[in-house]
């Protein structure tokens, strides 16, 4: 074998010789450079899939945060909706006798500052994972319902305000209320549907 190969070489010229050997040595270059790149170029790609992994896990954590907390909110603050909505609604039906119309208004102020009370709770919370816009309706809706609550109290357990609470400048104010509350309240349904349907797409 190595007969045949000094023969080969032996016939060859000088600047062939030079050639061949320098071609050789170039091709073993190139050859270690290629399998260098593609080394790199793994690694790169499984740096790639671990950073796609990563943010991909992140997102579903932030998506399974944030619908825990859109959870709440949501309950509490249909919970507060809820119970406004009866303190005095536009079309009501009471008993006839004052004190039994008392003892219904009396249960209707306990529901009412327990569902607005937790809602309130909830809203505090959460605060820092609420959008600018959300955490603004809610501070207004939770400024309506008390509002609307103070109106409430006026009519039935403050004699000296019950005159503005029954007037035509209460009533309309009640009403007012009451459609404002119900605004805000699925405007914030609708946002908080949002916020979870792109987190949704991004998990």
């Amino acid at each position: 074998m190595w007969k045949i190969v000094v023969d080969v070489f032996s016939q060859m010229s000088p600047l062939l010789w030079f050639t061949t050997i320098i071609g050789g040595i170039w091709t073993i270059v190139k050859q270690r450079d290629a399998e260098h790149s593609r080394k790199e170029t793994e690694k790169e790609l499984e740096s790639m899939r671990h950073q796609l992994s990563d943010k991909s896990h992140i997102s579903q954590k932030r998506f399974d945060l944030e619908l825990e907390i859109y959870k709440d909110l949501s309950k509490s603050l249909i919970a507060a909706y809820d119970a406004s909505s009866l303190l005095q609604p536009i079309m009501d039906s009471l008993p006839e006798k004052s004190d039994d119309q008392l003892v219904v208004m009396k249960q209707r102020d306990e529901d009412f500052v327990q569902a607005f009370n937790d809602f309130s709770r909830v809203r505090r919370e959460n605060a820092p994972f609420y959008s600018e816009s959300v955490s603004k309706k809610l501070e207004s809706i939770s400024k309506d319902m008390n509002e609307l609550f103070n109106l409430f109290t006026y009519r039935w357990f403050e004699p000296g305000m019950k005159a503005y609470a029954v007037s035509v400048k209460g009533i309309q104010r009640n009403k007012d209320l009451h459609e404002s509350i119900e605004n805000e309240t699925n405007q914030i349904i609708t946002e908080i549907r949002e916020r979870l349907d792109k987190l949704s797409n991004q998990a």
